[in-house]
This record gives C-alpha cells, structure tokens and sequence, in this order.
C-alpha cells in the first residue's frame, strides 16, 4: 500500500499533482475537482488509469452506447443508468474515455468518467463508491491521530507518523491513569 498527501492545505491539491510520480497500470480516483485535461492527460501519458467525477458542463460526444448487463447493484447503488463511450470536445481526438452514469438509492445521480474500458460499469461505480471510504477514513485518521500533514516524503514517513502518534496518544492514556 502506497500513502499519497499532494498538500498541506496551503497549496491547492489540483496544483500539488503537478510534483506527483504516477504508477503505470495504477487506477487512481478523483472528485470533480480536480477535473482537469491537463492532469488527466499526464496520467494516461504515465500508463496510469483514472476514475473522476465528471463536472457539470463538462461536453462530451458520445460515440456509442454500451449495454448494461442486468446484475444486482450492491448497498447504495440503485441502478447504472448508462454507459457510454465518449470523446471530449477540446481535447485530442484520439482520446476515447467512458461515461458511467448511476443512480444512489437516494436519488442522486452520479457521473464518472475513465479510461478504464476492460471494467464493467458496475466496477467502475464502485471504484467511485469506494472513494468515500477512503475519504472517510483519512477524515478519521487525521481527526484521531492529529495528522495535518506528513512529516516525511518517503513511501515510510506516513505509516511512521500514524504509528507514533498511536504510540504516543497509548502512552498518554497509560500515564494519566497511574496518576
């Protein structure tokens, strides 16, 4: 497992990726904001894959439909409404990305796009899905071990850092109950 931070919060993430090492054969997931050809291409130039939550306004052309095979959706997906591939005006033509559009089972419609044409669009949804939890647990893990931001840049400091400061907040609880 590989830990990435892209800013301490004083530099926009968006503008931190520039200073990133993408992994060929990686798939990597973004939000909406960081929706950017310029990003994304760097990405497919590096062999790596993405996942990103399509913007509103964003224009596409669809190229064709694809079938959406009748499954089950899991826990919180209602249904893939469609699949689409695509191409995006402005971008260079040969670039051809899918459009995964479903449904939460609270309403919501999602739209992700990638370069992922060997998933299946439920798989694709559920990387997307997925995201959230790894957002929510980085939310915890910087709220219960005070992680604003790494104190190293080796693939080791984050691991380090989390171990020390359970090492620490272990100690302060023992110490204060011997008192």
């Amino acid at each position: 497992m590989r830990f990435v931070f892209t800013a301490s919060g004083k530099v926009h993430d968006l503008k931190a990726t520039a200073a990133l090492r993408w992994s060929a054969g990686w798939t990597y997931l973004f939000d909406r904001g960081y929706f950017s050809f310029d990003l994304l291409s760097v990405l497919l130039n590096a062999g790596a894959h993405f996942v990103i939550r399509l913007k509103q306004g964003v224009e596409y052309r669809i190229i064709r439909s694809n079938p959406i095979p009748n499954v089950k959706a899991p826990a919180g997906i209602r249904a893939i409404k469609s699949d689409l591939t695509v191409s995006l005006p402005g971008w260079a033509s040969d670039v051809i990305l899918r459009l995964v559009v479903y449904q939460l089972t609270d309403g919501k419609i999602i739209r992700v796009l990638t370069s992922r044409h060997d998933l299946s669009a439920l798989s694709i949804a559920m990387l997307y899905k997925e995201r959230w939890s790894i957002e929510k647990w980085w939310r915890w893990l910087k709220r219960v071990y005070k992680v604003k931001e790494p104190l190293g840049e080796s693939e080791n400091a984050l691991p380090l850092q989390i171990v020390a400061a359970l090492a620490s907040l272990l100690w302060g609880r023992c110490s204060s109950s011997h008192i």
